[in-house]
């Protein structure tokens, strides 16, 4: 339960407005939160910042921490929207280091595990720094072709990142990044889904991205013989 208070123009005095999220409620009991909502001036205010903060205790709750190269260091800053293909969670490796490149195809260190996919996309990091999506027309061997040029050619050792609808990167917005020993940073950012505002605003369904295969339930066992 949040309990926001504000400044109600038309009463000329001090209101509250109550939010009650009933799922959990029910789950773990009433757990009232106050919050002094500065510069409130309407219940309609009072009412989103308590959807928000509901919101962010029950969504964007995990927070992540990650060593990079000073490549990626020098370019991220607090507040940016990134995107971190993680093998261990994803289930597959969708993402590594480019070999060689062109404008319209990419040679990449691994691609083992990778098919070509009709919807699939592939993410390079351009020489200018600046980070590009394209729609992937084919995979042969190492070589992954799109089907419209990149702006530029990326650079070879830069960063590539396959997706599908089935397996995508997660989202997750910077909270601070640190500089270590001069060659690397660390990056420390927290969970981000684009859809939050619609969804508290306007009350529209959170959409989540399907970011790994590991929930898909095993086929049912067949042919079995008891003895």
């Amino acid at each position: 339960v949040v309990v926001a208070k504000y400044l109600d123009m038309d009463l000329r005095d001090i209101n509250y407005e109550q939010v009650i999220d009933t799922a959990n409620q029910t789950r773990y009991g009433s757990v009232v939160k106050n919050i002094n909502a500065f510069a409130c001036t309407s219940r309609g205010q009072a009412n989103r910042l308590a959807k928000w903060l509901l919101y962010m205790e029950n969504v964007e709750r995990e927070v992540v921490t990650f060593s990079t190269s000073i490549d990626a260091g020098v370019i991220v800053r607090p507040g940016q929207i990134i995107e971190i293909a993680d093998p261990v969670k994803s289930g597959e490796r969708r993402g590594g280091r480019i070999k060689s490149a062109t404008t319209t195809a990419v040679t990449v260190d691994d691609i083992t595990g990778i098919t070509y996919a009709p919807s699939a996309t592939l993410t390079c990091i351009l020489s200018d720094g600046s980070v590009e999506q394209k729609s992937v027309s084919g995979v042969s061997s190492d070589v992954i072709t799109v089907g419209s040029a990149f702006t530029s050619a990326p650079n070879a050792n830069s960063v590539w990142i396959y997706q599908t609808t089935n397996i995508q990167t997660s989202t997750w917005r910077v909270l601070t990044v640190e500089e270590n020993e001069r060659s690397n940073y660390t990056v420390t950012a927290n969970e981000y889904n684009a859809g939050k505002y619609a969804h508290i605003e306007s009350g529209i369904a959170l959409r989540t991205r399907d970011v790994t295969d590991l929930d898909l339930p095993p086929a049912s066992p067949s042919g079995l013989v008891g003895e």
